[in-house]
């Protein structure tokens, strides 16, 4: 898994911010292919986090839920030797993605299998493991 963080100085990230007030304070890229996820995190200051990861570092897979006050967010947070990394239904490339799992990650259940398990009842974590190597 490899993490790469840039950051403007912090004048700079005072102008954008304030350029974007009307506009999103973050935004999220899911892309993946064959090889492996990378995830980009864009925030309106100019901070970019970009996260990669090849499937094969991937040993475990856990489809959760997290209570936002009014809704619940779907997530799946992939674990590797060397740490971990998250993800949401809110991401772009997210649904892409999840029809890939099972592609990319031989064994991974698919969203037919874990999604209502998840997602109900309300307001509950329900986590369930979608994807572990042995």
């Amino acid at each position: 898994m490899q993490d790469e963080f840039v950051r403007p100085d912090f004048w700079n990230r005072v102008k954008n911010r304030i350029r974007s007030r009307k506009q999103p304070q973050w935004d999220c890229l899911l892309e993946h292919d064959a090889s492996g996820i990378k995830v980009t995190q864009s925030w309106c200051d100019g901070t970019v986090r970009t996260l990669t990861a090849d499937w094969k570092e991937i040993s475990k897979a856990i489809a959760h839920k997290r209570d936002c006050w009014a809704t619940d967010l779907i997530c799946i947070s992939f674990y590797c030797q060397d740490g971990g990394f998250g993800i949401d239904e809110e991401m772009r490339g997210w649904k892409s993605l999840i029809e890939q799992l099972p592609r990319y990650l031989p064994g991974c259940k698919p969203e037919s299998e874990w999604w209502l398990a998840v997602a109900f009842p309300a307001f509950v974590e329900n986590a369930l493991l979608i994807y572990g190597r042995v």
